[in-house]
């Protein structure tokens, strides 16, 4: 428990940073603003990986990162509004959000489970943010606005909570099974989905330019699953290549290896020396 504790500990507090600074730059910047900025933490997350790792990256990955960032800045054209405070606490941000995937695929044992992993997180923030909020003195008007709410209300932020819970246990899973950048690159990608199914579902006004935003972001997601499905299938043939070019080989060195073990059974036994 000691050991998962404090595996788990630097990556809390770069969580709990990430979340805090999202909310700090969200008061002076607007979302459009907010959504060009986190897409450069995907660009920050891919170039760590090529530093950390070597990790190739491709034409394709260069492509659809474009596209990505285009996307939103079109999307968002008109109303790329900002402050230099804001610009500040975004660019912490960013460092932020690279920083926990970095500490994700660097710090957190692969062994553990991502139930147990969610569980540590999630105590260890809720420890965290209350000892803050009770420093500012906001932990008990926060308990007594929740107290006058509707019970509608209440569940819905226990709704929030459960989804929450799930979103983290996922993102656990995703950075064990593929790399940061594409951890990273999903869920930069989820802005897409959620433009379109507000725009059918809460009627919200897209403008050309939002559809226009929406399109580059569909066309980024193709571009990269494509990218790395053709990086797979090449890595698969270059390994089956380097197998065949390497089997004849071990066939040649296992039949050198009979040969020997025959000629020593073939050789005579020497007369024993002695009184």
């Amino acid at each position: 428990l000691a050991d998962v504790l404090r595996s788990m500990a630097p990556v809390t507090v770069l969580f709990s940073l990430m979340l805090w600074t999202s909310g700090k730059a969200l008061r002076f910047v607007s979302m459009p603003t907010f959504t060009v900025f986190k897409n450069l933490a995907v660009v920050g997350t891919t170039a760590w990986e090529f530093f950390r790792f070597g990790n190739k990256v491709s034409y394709g990955v260069l492509a659809s990162l474009s596209l990505m960032v285009s996307g939103s800045v079109i999307a968002g054209y008109g109303d790329l509004t900002f402050s230099r405070e804001g610009v500040l606490w975004m660019l912490v941000n960013v460092v932020t959000t690279v920083a926990y995937v970095a500490a994700l695929k660097e710090l957190v044992p692969h062994d553990i489970s991502s139930g147990a992993k969610t569980l540590h997180n999630n105590l260890l923030s809720l420890i965290l943010f209350s000892v803050v909020a009770a420093a500012g003195g906001e932990l008990e008007p926060f308990w007594s606005a929740l107290q006058e709410q509707t019970t509608g209300f209440q569940l819905a932020l226990l709704f929030t909570g459960v989804i929450g819970t799930a979103i983290n246990m996922s993102t656990f899973w995703a950075t064990r099974v593929t790399s940061g950048a594409t951890y990273a690159f999903v869920g930069a990608s989820n802005k897409v989905p959620v433009a379109i199914i507000g725009h059918f579902a809460f009627h919200s006004v897209l403008t050309v330019a939002g559809w226009t935003g929406v399109a580059l972001g569909l066309g980024s997601g193709f571009v990269y699953a494509i990218t790395k499905e053709r990086e797979r299938r090449q890595g698969k043939a270059s390994q089956a290549a380097s197998l065949a070019e390497t089997a004849p080989l071990v066939k040649q060195f296992h039949s050198d290896e009979d040969s020997s073990e025959d000629d020593r059974a073939e050789l005579p036994s020497l007369p024993r020396c002695g009184p």
